[in-house]
């Protein structure tokens, strides 16, 4: 990772398998992801700390994250572990989350903190398990 982020999210990244009467669709899942995405579009540079299965919906993932210029050099893929995934069925206005698999949470490592050490800013979802060690790390790097 050669250019400074501005922003680096870390969190859960998930793949949205959304029903409705047309079909079947999926889509980039995860709260921090997708805030990532939206930030990226706006212009800032940023990267994103997670992980994903090496099974088919991982593979979507990565390839989303990476077309969209998301810096996902600390992106793990499991072997073993399946990646996180969403059903979501909407029908008319309503929509209903029918079931959510989660995936095992990611371990924070020193290359980790080295990478947040390097964006301006960090974004950790709020209910994580790794907050607390996530937010002591922040004031220790100030």
């Amino acid at each position: 990772m050669g250019k400074k982020l501005d922003i680096v999210g870390v969190g859960t990244v998930a793949i949205d398998i959304i029903r409705t009467k047309e079909g079947k669709k999926m889509s980039l899942g995860g709260d921090v992801a997708n805030t990532m995405a939206f930030l990226q579009q706006l212009g800032l540079q940023t990267g994103f700390i997670g992980r994903v299965g090496s099974d088919k919906y991982g593979k979507a993932i990565v390839k989303d994250l990476a077309s969209r210029s998301i810096d996902i050099s600390r992106l793990r893929v499991h072997k073993t572990y399946p990646t996180t995934q969403c059903n979501i069925e909407i029908s008319g206005k309503e929509r209903e989350i029918i079931s959510v698999k989660y995936s095992k949470q990611i371990s924070i490592s020193p290359p980790d903190n080295e990478y947040m050490k390097s964006a301006r800013s960090l974004l950790v979802r709020t209910r994580s398990p790794y907050s607390e060690a996530l937010c002591s790390f922040a004031k220790e790097s100030k």
